[in-house]
């Protein structure tokens, strides 16, 4: 089934609030999460308004709430993929990433929005939050960028993924 994808970027709440006070503006990463929904009014986040993928973070509200949060991009993908690779909801969900080692909420975000990928069509990521390019830089876009058994499995799930969906087709 095809949804809306919804990706957001917030500024990053793992600096204690005194430093971020004093650090110039624009000088902080931004944490990104995805949601099938907007907008995000309510922390944590209710489940009857859809998929939301904390990518490691706490949970954030959307504007009018929220006026630092902001959307980055949203497309139409494939809801059972994402919850292929991610389980919804769940906070404890890290899409076989180990944070800060293997990547960061970016590559987590990325992951589930590889599902707005087509045939023709590159998937969209959260390219434009703050700290991106840095962590592509240090994990690459899907994560596991020093990790072979972490990048070997992320294109065994998108093969896995590629195969149910071609026997589906000959099936039906």
């Amino acid at each position: 089934m095809a949804v809306t994808f919804f990706a957001w970027a917030d500024e990053a709440r793992f600096l204690p609030p005194d430093l971020r006070r004093r650090l110039p503006e624009g000088t902080l990463v931004e944490h990104t999460w995805i949601t099938t929904y907007e907008p995000v009014s309510a922390c944590p986040p209710h489940s009857k308004d859809g998929e939301y993928w904390y990518c490691w973070g706490e949970p954030h509200t959307t504007p009018p709430e929220n006026r630092k949060a902001r959307l980055l991009r949203s497309g139409i993908g494939a809801i059972e993929f994402a919850r292929y690779v991610a389980r919804p909801n769940d906070r404890t969900e890290d899409v076989g990433l180990k944070y800060g080692r293997d990547g960061v909420c970016h590559q987590m975000a990325n992951r589930i929005l590889y599902a707005t990928g087509g045939e023709r069509e590159e998937p969209l990521t959260v390219k434009g939050a703050k700290g991106y390019n840095l962590s592509v830089s240090l994990y690459g876009v899907y994560g596991g960028k020093y990790n072979r058994r972490v990048r070997e499995e992320w294109e065994k799930a998108i093969q896995e993924w590629k195969r149910r969906k071609r026997d589906q087709r000959d099936d039906g």
